[in-house]
């Protein structure tokens, strides 16, 4: 049986964060790049509780899915981090000029394939990864929405 695909185009695409680092998403009025995990981590450490490598700076990107689901959210590879970054999303629409599939972007920047095939491992959501290499400007056709279970108006 073939694999499903996700071959039409998304209406929207969706940046996973938390509600700490939505405060500086509004504050600066951009998603800023950030690793882009194109190459394997070299000298991985923490520093000032977060992890960085020297690697960290080789062609960063903003990280999006095609999928809006708090529920599975983590499968896009979140977990990990000092703040749950499954708190919130950013709903942003799709422009085929600005966003690429993560998989389609690899393939052209000569991904590794071992340490590819290392990333699918541990986060099963990565075919609905799609990737910018630009900020996100935050304007009026960005929505936020903020996992329900949080009660933040109670």
């Amino acid at each position: 049986m073939k694999k499903a695909t996700h071959a039409t185009t998304p209406e929207n695409l969706y940046h996973y964060t938390s509600l700490y680092h939505l405060r500086q998403i509004l504050k600066d009025g951009r998603i800023r790049v950030t690793c882009s995990n194109l190459k394997e981590p070299v000298n991985l450490r923490v520093v000032n509780g977060s992890l960085i490598s020297d690697t960290d700076d080789y062609k960063p990107v903003v990280w999006l899915s095609d999928k809006l689901d708090f529920m599975t959210a983590e499968d896009n590879g979140l977990k990990g981090s000092t703040v749950d970054k499954t708190e919130c999303v950013l709903v942003i629409p799709f422009d085929a000029t600005k966003y690429q599939r993560w998989n389609t972007w690899s393939k052209k920047n000569h991904m590794e394939a071992a340490w590819k095939n290392r990333l699918k491992q541990v986060a099963p959501g990565w075919p609905t990864w799609y990737v910018s290499e630009e900020e996100i400007p935050i304007n009026d056709n960005v929505r936020i929405i903020i996992r329900p279970d949080l009660n933040l108006g109670q």
